[in-house]
């Protein structure tokens, strides 16, 4: 009775699965079965050995189940997310040099922007809320964001390390220029 129910689920998640028709999740549908099939072995090693053939089916449908999941959970995933974290940061990066407000080149490669990153309604008109990041010269690499101004005309600052301070600073010329930055986004002037 096992047998036949085992195959029939084995044979409807490969066919969901093969036709998208079935639940998004059946990956972790293949992962739950598994652990079924394979008690049901177990504990069919426990009475005689006419159960012998139904041992060694269920054998295979475990070893068919986990290994391909196994696969997908701890090579496939990790390799497409860092992968899509990866294209992520290059289209976020090219976003903020392709919407600066202004530049400043690094001597180190990388771009010291001001730039965009929210609009808010006051009255009848909107306001530009504005960043400042530094956008690494690898481009592959996610940029580092440093201030930001709010919709109450605050600035939102990041805790920064000093190394990222002085790559900053040495992007504008000095800590004071940089300053000077900060205080020109807080007095609205990118808005």
């Amino acid at each position: 009775m096992l047998l036949p129910v085992g195959i029939a689920l084995l044979g409807y998640l490969w066919l969901s699965a093969a036709t998208h028709t079935g639940s998004p999740t059946w990956i972790e549908q293949l992962v739950l079965v598994s652990p079924v099939a394979f008690t049901a072995y177990w504990l069919l090693g426990w009475s005689s050995q006419a159960h012998d053939p139904p041992r060694r089916i269920l054998l295979g449908i475990t070893v068919l189940l986990t290994l391909p999941a196994l696969v997908l959970v701890f090579a496939v995933e990790p390799w497409q997310r860092a992968e899509m974290q990866r294209q992520n940061a290059v289209f976020s990066n090219q976003a903020h040099l392709d919407a600066a407000l202004e530049r400043h080149d690094c001597p180190n490669g990388d771009t010291l922007v001001v730039a965009p990153w929210l609009f808010v309604t006051e009255g009848e008109g909107l306001r530009r809320l504005v960043e400042l990041r530094i956008v690494p010269s690898q481009r592959r690499a996610s940029s580092q964001l440093l201030v930001r101004t709010t919709a109450h005309g605050d600035l939102a600052q990041r805790q920064t390390t000093a190394d990222l301070h002085q790559a900053a600073a040495a992007c504008v010329g000095s800590a004071g220029a940089l300053d000077a930055l900060v205080q020109r986004m807080a007095e609205g002037t990118f808005e």
